[in-house]
């Protein structure tokens, strides 16, 4: 396959990836509405470097390991649902005390200096989800050949992360519109509890239904 075969493929099956709701989705949908723009934004920041680690260890075959040992593949597994499960709690129990929709009135300074938590919630959630490692394998299975040159893997890998960041980004630019963001804060708390129990459902999905499903 020539590398421009091989590129559009890469750019046609990442934009189909990024359209199934997943957790990055809805992680991406909270932080958004619940702070600011630039909250979203870096959560879109920190599921494009987390591609880019996933991107790494599969060329590398590292995901070729996990994905054929029960054990190592388990452990992710039950690591990534543990962490949605985490999320969801924590949302509920935001949408309970209203503590977590507060925040959104905090001053810029304060805003600014916890940014990077919204980072490494997108960086955890996306790492932490061995059906994104499965994607992958599948993906460079096809694309990928013996001659295949480092700079062509460079270039699948940061197309993969220019496309996540661009649609979760422009997912916050739509969430955070002042007509969206005044619908949101009449149904703040009801959304976080809704959206809470939909992370504990997906962490326990990964967990109890075959990956092969």
């Amino acid at each position: 396959m020539s590398w421009i075969n091989g590129w559009i493929t890469v750019v046609l099956i990442g934009f189909l990836g990024v359209l199934v709701p997943g957790p990055n989705l809805m992680l991406t949908i909270k932080n958004s509405v619940v702070y600011n723009k630039k909250s979203g934004i870096y959560t879109a920041l920190g599921f494009g470097v987390g591609d880019l680690i996933h991107v790494t260890y599969s060329l590398l075959g590292i995901g070729l390991i996990i994905s054929q040992s029960i054990v190592l593949f388990s452990i992710l597994k039950w690591a990534g649902a543990a962490y949605l499960v985490y999320i969801g709690v924590k949302a509920i129990k935001s949408g309970n005390n209203k503590s977590e929709i507060e925040q959104a009135n905090k001053s810029q300074n304060e805003l600014a200096t916890s940014n990077w938590k919204f980072f490494f919630s997108g960086l955890g959630t996306c790492l932490l989800n061995p059906k994104i490692t499965l994607f992958y394998l599948s993906l460079f299975t096809q694309i990928i050949e013996p001659h295949t040159s480092l700079l062509n893997k460079v270039l699948y890998g940061v197309t993969l992360a220019i496309i996540d960041i661009g649609w979760f980004s422009s997912v916050t630019l739509l969430m955070t519109l002042d007509s969206v963001r005044y619908k949101y804060s009449k149904l703040a708390p009801l959304i976080q509890k809704l959206t809470g129990g939909l992370f504990i459902v997906l962490g326990l999905r990964m967990v109890f239904v075959k990956t092969s499903n």
